[in-house]
């Protein structure tokens, strides 16, 4: 509001300032308008003076401008009313920005959400940003952790810190906490004092602009006063920045959903040790099992279609193999291929004899059904061998 006014007393100041001009230019104020001129262009040389002295970190020369100049009472000093204006003493309190990092794990991540949008919002605080991740466990075996995780960005007054950290602390298991304070007193105050003067120098040249006599003086003093709200605004607009993070502390909060929580040992004996060790070692197997187990099921329709394309390999290769076997063994006994080796003479016995078992369960087979007549045993009989007259022993 008082922005507003002082704005709109602005623009008033000058449109009467532009209409008293014209008219001492209208009246044929010549003369007086030569001199004026030199004064304020005396004026508008001493303004740009200290102009290319502005930094966030010095302080310009006020000499040629008659500047406020503050006393250990903060009293601001102006050399054309020669009166004194009493200032608000400045804040001697430190300025500090607060963050906070914490990661916590929770069992239940909706319940916990809504806690803390419930507890920020009690404390007088807002959440800037939030991102909430949801998915499925890592793996088979690994079931402690999921992927649904939280990440979130607070900001809460900086008195009211503690009990927001120590809230989450009791609802949550932390994992990690950190903190960081940075001092920036100095900073502020330096820009504060800076304002100050910008605003002093911004009065001076609204005054210079109400008695300015000619148009060349008063847009010479625009410029300038131009420039100077420029600076101000940047001002105002880094302190606004510095209040912002000063008066509500940032809180970083990443969010882990478990199934168990992540507990701190202390050191332990050599038989607990070892007996930690052999269960998570258990542990290990039975979930290993489990997880074989689980993936067996699932692939049930892979394995037995490639189990069906194996079986059909092996039997392709099992008749090529014997049909160069056959062969192979014809030519041995016609006398144009090298002889069998035993291990190829043992495969080939092999092979007629269950040739053989197979052909002998057919011809069963065909005789049970009355396909084939039944065998005669006595042709099929094998005859018993005969001696020679010659083998007989003699008397």
């Amino acid at each position: 509001m008082k922005n507003t006014e002082r704005m709109m007393g602005r623009s008033v100041r000058r449109a009467a300032a532009l209409a008293i001009a014209v008219m001492f230019a209208a009246a044929g104020c010549g003369s007086s308008s030569a001199s004026k001129s030199a004064e304020y262009a005396a004026a508008e040389s001493a303004m740009e003076a200290p102009a290319a002295g502005y930094s966030t970190n010095t302080l310009y020369d006020s000499a040629a401008m008659e500047e406020a100049s503050w006393d250990g009472d903060a009293e601001m000093k102006t050399a054309e009313s020669g009166s004194t204006q009493a200032e608000t003493p400045q804040d001697t309190s430190r300025k500090l920005i607060t963050t906070v990092h914490i990661s916590a794990e929770t069992e239940e991540m909706d319940a916990l959400l809504a806690h803390v949008e419930n507890r920020v919002n009690a404390l007088g605080g807002y959440i800037e940003s939030s991102d909430v991740s949801n998915g499925s466990y890592q793996t088979y075996a690994d079931r402690t952790r999921r992927h649904r995780d939280a990440s979130m960005t607070i900001r809460i007054p900086a008195e009211n810190l503690a009990d927001f950290v120590n809230d989450v602390q009791e609802h949550t298991n932390i994992t990690n906490q950190s903190k960081n304070v940075e001092d920036v007193t100095l900073s502020y105050a330096d820009l504060d004092s800076h304002k100050r003067m910008l605003r002093a120098e911004e009065d001076r040249l609204l005054g210079f602009m109400e008695q300015a006599e000619t148009i060349e003086d008063m847009i010479a003093v625009e410029e300038r006063l131009t420039n100077v709200q420029y600076q101000l605004d940047s001002m105002e607009s880094q302190l606004r920045t510095y209040d912002n993070r000063i008066n509500y502390s940032t809180i970083y909060l990443n969010i882990s959903e478990v199934v168990e929580f992540t507990v701190t040992e202390e050191p332990e004996t050599l038989w607990e040790e070892i007996a930690r060790g052999f269960g998570e070692n258990l542990h290990s197997v039975i979930m290993g099992l489990r997880s074989f187990f689980v993936w067996f099921v699932t692939h049930i329709p892979q394995l037995v279609i490639w189990a069906i394309v194996i079986f059909i390999i092996a039997q392709i290769v099992r008749v090529i193999r014997r049909r160069q076997l056959k062969k192979l063994a014809e030519l041995s006994a016609s006398g144009m291929g090298r002889p069998l080796t035993p291990r190829e003479q043992a495969k080939l016995k092999k092979q007629q004899d269950r040739q053989a078992k197979k052909e002998a369960k057919a011809l069963h087979k065909a005789i049970r059904e009355g396909k084939v007549p039944p065998l005669n045993p006595i042709a099929v009989a094998p005859q018993p061998p005969q001696n020679d007259p010659q083998d007989k022993p003699q008397a």
